[in-house]
């Protein structure tokens, strides 16, 4: 027993050493990128910001979309409806650039500024630290670590230490020396945001290892089941300005049309139940069509198999979104945890290496 506790100690130890310091700050930054709605339209109100959003139809958003595409058609990658933060329609140029319109008037309102960017480039910090190539995997592989190995044995030590005495394990001692106290203050965050660190860190791997992870889920599909596809004639318009000029028939609303770079490629629409921020799940839908506007590829959330459904809650559970204000809070707590973790273990540890003389055994 005494070796299974050592052997936990060491992988506790050297785990923690090896991916503490990529979750700390992974978690810093994804902390801050938890309120960037909120922060861009503070900062890009000019852009991002409408009033009455809430009033305006459908129709009348669709029908600036398809102005703005008969308009620029021919330069565009990408055109995006209000979604989230954003509030106007965003047109992506061929050429890099981002132009934003009144969803409403279709009157121009400015271009992508350098609070947007910032924000673009601190999701890729957050996700690859930005290391070329590499970087995901580091950062997918410390978030596996972290919950594979970091929290359960972490777990296992504090069980060991406390099962026949929790409230200790839940307390703080007082008048003790500085390390231990930190070693308290360390078991103490660990076992409070156990749950919290495994739903990130594990919703977190998602995103480096997403083709891993749907296949590892298909063995909750149920083999019978088979996945309905739409038939061509269920997009039946005749031009993409009249696509972008009505709204869909069903609960899904228009969010993004992207447009093929060579003359022969396929369009691609995204839908999506809610435009705006709001708890629950993810339910998208995505159509893809050829120049002749028929329909090759087509996916509905409640069409698809239970791994796809899970493997969409990634996102909105790994920020929190699923549980509403609560879970964006709770996510921003934790994801300043690892941090302080990182620091209150390895100021135990140098406690435990330089003073021996204390008669603390953990």
């Amino acid at each position: 027993m005494k070796r299974k506790i050592v052997l936990a100690k060491k992988i506790h130890l050297w785990i923690g050493l090896v991916c503490g310091f990529v979750s700390s700050i992974s978690g810093l930054s994804g902390s801050l990128y938890v309120w960037q709605p909120e922060i861009l339209q503070a900062l890009n109100p000019e852009i991002l910001t409408v009033s009455n959003i809430d009033t305006l139809k459908e129709e009348t958003i669709h029908e600036t979309a398809s102005k703005l595409y008969t308009r620029f058609g021919r330069d565009l990658s990408a055109l995006h409806l209000p979604y989230r933060e954003q509030q106007s329609v965003q047109l992506v140029f061929k050429d890099g650039k981002n132009h934003y319109f009144h969803p409403g008037t279709g009157g121009a309102l400015g271009e992508k500024t350098s609070f947007i960017r910032f924000f673009e480039h601190l999701l890729r910090f957050h996700r690859t630290l930005l290391i070329p190539r590499y970087g995901n995997y580091l950062v997918g592989g410390s978030a596996i670590l972290f919950f594979s190995l970091l929290l359960t044995s972490g777990v296992y030590l504090w069980w060991k230490r406390y099962r026949k005495n929790p409230r200790k394990g839940f307390s703080v001692s007082k008048n003790l020396p500085r390390g231990i106290i930190y070693y308290d203050f360390h078991k103490l965050l660990g076992i409070l945001f156990l749950i919290p660190l495994l739903v990130i860190s594990v919703s977190g791997s998602f995103f480096t290892f997403m083709p891993t992870w749907k296949a590892a889920l298909q063995v909750l599909d149920s083999p019978a089941k088979e996945t309905k596809r739409m038939s061509g004639e269920a997009f039946s318009f005749h031009s993409l300005e009249e696509a972008l000029s009505l709204p869909s028939e069903d609960e899904y609303k228009l969010r993004s049309v992207y447009f093929p770079e060579e003359t022969s490629g396929k369009y691609r629409f995204r839908y999506v139940k809610n435009r705006f921020i709001s708890a629950g799940l993810r339910e998208t839908k995505e159509i893809e069509v050829n120049q002749d506007l028929q329909v090759t590829m087509f996916a509905e959330y409640h069409q698809n198999s239970l791994s796809e459904k899970i493997a969409a809650q990634a996102y909105p559970v790994h920020i929190g979104e699923t549980i509403g204000l609560f879970g964006r809070i709770a996510v921003f707590i934790t994801g300043l945890i690892p941090s302080i973790l990182l620091i209150t273990g390895y100021r135990f540890y140098r406690f435990r290496k330089s003073n021996r003389r204390t008669g603390y055994k953990k």
